[in-house]
């Protein structure tokens, strides 16, 4: 269990520098609108954490399975994700680095939580 949480915080910590290195680089230096640059980054970040989550950090073997169940949880993730962030960034009139990172202390226990009880849970069990 404590490997398996060091596994996820090390793989989540690389994603979230990632997620606010790209969202910084479409913003400011490809001169993306923030509300639109953030979705982007997101969908690619929350591509790169599926694979990573389930070959490293659950070492899963249910793929099929656990796909669907990644798919439908990054769904809801994903909507909740940003809708938060558009309504930080365009209703608060927050910075958007900020928002980003608010997003992340917010979703990231929430994800992992998820992750390990219903998407690479190895038990025969639907959602």
């Amino acid at each position: 269990m404590i490997i398996k949480l060091l596994r996820y915080g090390t793989v989540t910590i690389l994603s979230y520098v990632i997620l606010i290195f790209l969202t910084y680089l479409a913003v400011d230096l490809l001169h993306f609108s923030p509300t639109i640059a953030y979705p982007i980054v997101l969908t690619l970040v929350y591509a790169g954490v599926y694979v990573v989550s389930s070959t490293f950090v659950f070492k899963s073997n249910d793929h099929k399975r656990q796909s669907y169940r990644y798919v439908l949880s990054v769904i809801a993730f994903w909507l909740l994700n940003v809708g938060l962030y558009t309504a930080l960034v365009e209703k608060l009139e927050l910075q958007y680095l900020l928002s980003v990172v608010l997003n992340i202390l917010i979703f990231g226990p929430l994800r992992y939580f998820v992750y390990s009880k219903f998407v690479f849970n190895n038990t025969k069990r639907d959602l």
